[in-house]
C-alpha cells in the first residue's frame, strides 16, 4: 500500500515573485508501481496547465516564474491498483521584491 506521502521544495530560501522556477517533489515511503496527481486547492493541476511542468512520471510540479498568483496549497496524490494517499498540504507563498515573509509552510 502507498505511504507517508509528502512535498518538499527545492528551494531552502524565500520564494520572491519573479525570480524564477521552483519545484515540488511528491515524496513517497511505501508504494510501488504509482501515479501522481497535483493539486492546488480543489483544482487538479495537469501538463498542460500553464506555466507549470510536471515531470518524471508526475513526481514533479514546477512552477516556471513563480508570482503572487501561485500562492496556494498544493498537494500530491499518489496511487497504484490497491491503495491511494494524499499529502498533507504544503502553503507556497512568494513574497513581493524587498518583502520578507515566510515562502513556505507544511500544514
Amino acid at each position: 500500500p502507498v505511504s507517508k506521502v509528502g512535498v518538499t521544495a527545492d528551494t531552502a530560501t524565500d520564494l520572491v515573485e519573479f525570480s524564477g522556477p521552483v519545484t515540488l517533489s511528491c515524496s513517497v515511503f511505501a508504494g510501488s508501481s504509482l501515479s501522481y496527481v497535483w493539486m492546488n486547492g480543489s483544482s487538479e493541476i495537469n501538463g498542460s496547465s500553464v506555466g507549470v511542468q510536471i515531470g518524471e512520471g508526475g513526481k514533479t510540479l514546477t512552477i516556471l516564474n513563480v508570482t503572487r498568483y501561485d500562492s496556494g496549497s498544493y498537494r500530491c496524490r499518489a496511487f497504484n491498483p490497491v491503495s491511494d494517499e494524499t499529502s498533507a498540504e504544503f502553503t507556497l507563498l512568494p513574497s513581493l521584491p524587498g518583502q520578507n515573509t515566510i515562502s513556505k509552510t507544511i500544514i
